[in-house]
C-alpha cells in the first residue's frame, strides 16, 4: 500500500515563513519606490501650477487655477494635494503638500507597520525660468 506525502509541520512553517518574507520584502521595495518618487512628482505637480498662473495677477481665481493643475498632474501619479496648505506667493514659488499610500500586500493590515504606507512631502516649486516665451 502506498502512502501519501504529507508535508512534515516543519517544511510548512518554513514555507510559511518564506512566503511572508517575500512579501514584506515587497511591501519594502514598494515603500521605497513610493518614498523615492513621491517627492518627484510633487515637485512636478508645483512645476504645473506655477506655470498654470505664470503671468496672471495673484487672486483668489488665480490660485484655484494652479491649485487645479497641480491636482490633474497629481492624479495621474496618484497622489493627493492638500487645500490647506497649498499656496501661490506673488513671484511665483507654488508651496504644496502631497501625500500618498504605498501599495502594499500586507503592510497596510499590520497595525504597527501600517502607518509607514503613507507618503506626506511638502515642496516649495520655484517658477520654470523655460514656462513661457513672454519678456
Amino acid at each position: 500500500m502506498r502512502h501519501a506525502f504529507l508535508p512534515s509541520r516543519t517544511l510548512v512553517a518554513w514555507l510559511g515563513a518564506t512566503a511572508l518574507a517575500v512579501l514584506l520584502l515587497v511591501d519594502a521595495g514598494s515603500l521605497v519606490l513610493t518614498r523615492t518618487s513621491t517627492p518627484d512628482r510633487a515637485r512636478d505637480a508645483g512645476r504645473a501650477a506655477a506655470q498654470a498662473v505664470e503671468g496672471l495677477a495673484l487672486t483668489q481665481r488665480s490660485a484655484v487655477v494652479a491649485y487645479d493643475a497641480a491636482v490633474a498632474v497629481a492624479e495621474d501619479h496618484a497622489l493627493h494635494i492638500s487645500t490647506e496648505d497649498f499656496r501661490v506667493f506673488p513671484d511665483g514659488h507654488v508651496q504644496l503638500t502631497a501625500s500618498r499610500t504605498a501599495p502594499t500586500l500586507l503592510m497596510h493590515r499590520l497595525p504597527r507597520l501600517g502607518r509607514y504606507v503613507r507618503v506626506s512631502t511638502t515642496e516649495i516649486v520655484d517658477p520654470s525660468p523655460y514656462g513661457s516665451t513672454a519678456p
